[in-house]
């Protein structure tokens, strides 16, 4: 795997109907996961965890289905700007943000689902202090304050938290400090698994986040080439099928870690997709062995 790119190696690329059948596998297995949390007996976990959890599959499974609609090679995509797939990494970059939180917080749930309540009400409330302090002397902001201020007090009153706790609240970490964070108590392998994904992973989706200039000629590949020349096209059609396997396998990983944190019951079925997926490129195999494996075992 070359480090600083985002991109994905892949062995083979899926024609249509073998695409069909690795997306209609990770469509049911969404599913299924999903379906598990109805039955779910929430008393046996730390308060808002299987929720937080299962709005974090929703907006990954979300994710998955608009870089698909953005970037994949059908006779209807044909229709759709090109330059529509540029804005696919940075939201392939939130579903990795996504997966950090899902594996942060699956790693010590009572601490952590804490520490992201905590995290949420200092959050809620600087802005709203900030605007107050601007704005708080004009009459037609003062519905505006009450209603801001509703979600963060119901968070302060479970949390036994004031405004004079702000500074003593820890901020949620972001994925290169939740494991090199000293504070933390994390096993040595989430440790370890966290720093692989953010040097491998995370730190070129920044660049094209922030648009640095490895950032900038990576994202605008669409603007830049003559996609009128054959060999152009083909590139093109990697660039986009290349969105498309990250995005299945940043959704693929986010349902295994939800389905051994939780005992969803779905193995079986995601052993099947990293085979599947394994076909096809590298990165897969690699994750696989280096976690997959063993954690759905």
């Amino acid at each position: 795997m070359q480090q600083g790119t985002p991109l994905v190696k892949v062995e083979k690329r899926a024609n249509e109907l073998e695409f069909k059948v690795l997306n209609d596998g990770i469509q049911k297995a969404s599913n299924e996961v999903l379906s598990r949390f109805d039955g779910l007996l929430k008393v046996k976990f730390p308060r808002d965890l299987p929720t937080v959890i299962e709005l974090h599959i929703k907006l990954a499974h979300s994710s998955y289905l608009g870089i698909l609609h953005l970037c994949r090679n059908s006779l209807d995509a044909q229709r759709r700007r090109v330059e529509l797939a540029s804005v696919a990494s940075p939201i392939a970059r939130s579903m990795l943000d996504g997966l950090f939180n899902v594996i942060y917080l699956g790693a010590d749930p009572k601490r952590t689902i804490r520490d992201y309540r905590r995290a949420g009400w200092r959050e809620l409330v600087e802005p709203h202090l900030r605007n107050q302090e601007k704005y708080g002397s004009l009459p037609e902001w003062n519905d505006w304050f009450a209603e801001s201020r509703k979600l963060a007090n119901s968070i302060g009153e479970t949390e036994g938290l004031s405004d004079e706790d702000l500074k003593s609240v820890r901020v949620w970490p972001i994925p290169s400090r939740m494991a090199a964070d000293s504070k933390n108590e994390l096993p040595k392998e989430i440790r370890e698994f966290l720093q692989y994904l953010n040097d491998w992973f995370y730190r070129a989706y920044s660049q094209e986040a922030h648009l640095t200039w490895p950032g900038l000629a990576q994202r605008a590949f669409p603007f830049v080439r003559d996609l009128r020349r054959e060999s152009e096209k083909e590139r093109l059609a990697k660039y986009k099928s290349d969105h498309i396997y990250r995005a299945a396998l940043l959704l693929l990983m986010t349902l295994s870690e939800v389905n051994t944190q939780l005992s969803l019951g779905t193995s079986t079925q995601l052993q099947y997709l990293w085979v599947l997926l394994s076909e096809y490129f590298l990165e897969s195999k690699e994750l696989y062995q280096l976690r997959y494996q063993k954690l759905l075992t």
